[in-house]
């Protein structure tokens, strides 16, 4: 893997903002915010998609950070962002916090050491991408069981983080970035 595609990977931590500012305000700012981002996002694609000028600019601005079907389909952060608004909007806040930490961090560190370091595959990723995404996830499980004022239980979290890297790993028609947070989510509403 080439230094700009880590870099590339690594941008996805951007998105950190979402559970971080979903963390900090309270639960009903924080998923008027949500929807806001996720109008904004949805705009800016179908706008993309739509109008071959606004499509040139997209291209030209973000082309570095876009996978090639993303050029002509909707992007992985605008999957992230629908998948975190319908966990905001269904889970309780912790486990969505959870569910979103597992996508951004899990995904991003699977990504990285898998391109890395991945040779044996499991379904179409990497097995040492895939052990990746679960023990980052695990870890995070961890701090949000220690985390005031409302801790994750972490059998919960954990519950979570190993559906979470399933569902990273499985070969579905569905963007992860869009189901591995809605169905660690349910799993994790579920069990608590």
């Amino acid at each position: 893997m080439t230094d700009p595609e880590i870099l590339r990977k690594l941008a996805n931590l951007i998105a950190l903002f979402i559970p971080i500012v979903y963390y900090f305000v309270p639960t009903g700012i924080g998923k008027y915010i949500m929807l806001l981002i996720a109008l904004v996002f949805l705009i800016i694609d179908l706008a993309r998609l739509k109008l071959s000028l606004f499509k040139d600019i997209f291209v030209l601005v973000f082309g570095s950070s876009l996978r090639k079907h993303e050029v002509w389909s909707v992007t992985g952060a605008t999957y992230l962002v629908m998948g975190a608004l319908i966990s905001v909007l269904l889970f309780p806040k912790m486990i969505a916090i959870a569910a979103l930490l597992y996508v951004i961090v899990g995904d991003t560190f699977a990504a990285v050491i898998g391109l890395k370091f991945g040779t044996l595959k499991l379904f179409r990723k990497s097995l040492v991408g895939s052990l990746s995404f679960l023990v980052v996830s695990v870890v995070i499980a961890h701090l949000l069981s220690i985390l005031p004022p409302d801790p994750l239980p972490f059998k919960v979290g954990f519950v979570g983080a190993a559906v979470a890297a399933l569902i990273e790993a499985l070969p579905l028609n569905l963007d992860d970035n869009f189901a591995v947070p809605i169905v660690a989510g349910a799993i994790m509403t579920f069990v608590a």
